[in-house]
């Protein structure tokens, strides 16, 4: 059976990692890909970099990440659909999947959203996380279904405020960067897009989980409505 793709995109600190997790507490047999895994190393000669925030590495831009390599491992993946369940990213011949995050402590206290998955524990379903999955075509196609998570520029640089990255922010980075550019992408490969279920990451976590696990729920019956009809028969 081929694998269910999900695509999970959106403004940085918006909850792409958070939904990716809590949508394999739902589906814990599948596998996940988080983008950010591939950003080139700091001292990647072909970082674009920004001399009026001394010389701080733009990793908002395409350029940052090796995408041949994401590709290339998403297409290893997709190449070798599995003969039965993955349980937490690894196969039956015991292969784990590329930069596979179990992600499972993650939100362990938060109430389940009681939505029986069982029925599908056969469908292979793989997660793609990242912030810039949308502007490639080749990979947007793979999709069967995209969410992209957005919010408000105040609520944004407060969340961003509370993390801590390597390296850190420089002062500006945010109003010269991230921002911009985020504002770029939307408009050149979210707005008006069809096939993007664009969702607010300001609404409450619960709400947000169980309207995706519904949506992924009814593009899989479509998807793979001969082989679960069957599958229920045999029962």
């Amino acid at each position: 059976m081929s694998y269910f793709v999900i695509g999970m995109s959106g403004v940085t600190c918006g909850g792409k990692t958070t939904m990716s997790k809590l949508i394999q507490r739902s589906f814990p047999w599948c596998r996940v890909i988080h983008q950010d895994m591939y950003f080139y190393p700091k001292d990647y000669p072909g970082h674009v970099r920004l001399p009026e925030i001394n010389d701080h590495i733009n990793f908002d831009n395409p350029a940052a990440l090796n995408m041949d390599k994401m590709y290339e491992d998403v297409e290893k993946i997709l190449r070798t659909p599995p003969q039965g369940k993955e349980i937490n990213g690894v196969a039956r011949n015991g292969e784990i999947a590329p930069n596979f995050a179990e992600g499972l402590e993650l939100l362990r206290n938060l109430a389940d959203i009681n939505i029986d998955t069982s029925k599908y524990s056969n469908i292979p379903i793989l997660i793609i996380e990242g912030f810039t999955m949308f502007e490639y075509d080749d990979l947007y196609d793979k999709f069967d279904i995209r969410f992209f998570l957005t919010l408000d520029e105040e609520t944004c640089r407060h969340r961003r405020s509370l993390r801590v990255f390597d390296p850190p922010d420089g002062e500006g980075y945010f109003d010269h960067c991230i921002w911009p550019e985020y504002q770029k992408h939307y408009k050149h490969f979210i707005e008006d897009r069809a096939g993007i279920q664009v969702l607010s990451g300001k609404t409450q976590i619960s709400s947000l989980w169980k309207e995706s696990v519904e949506h992924i729920i009814q593009k899989m019956e479509e998807k793979f409505a001969y082989k679960l009809n069957k599958a229920k028969e045999n029962l």
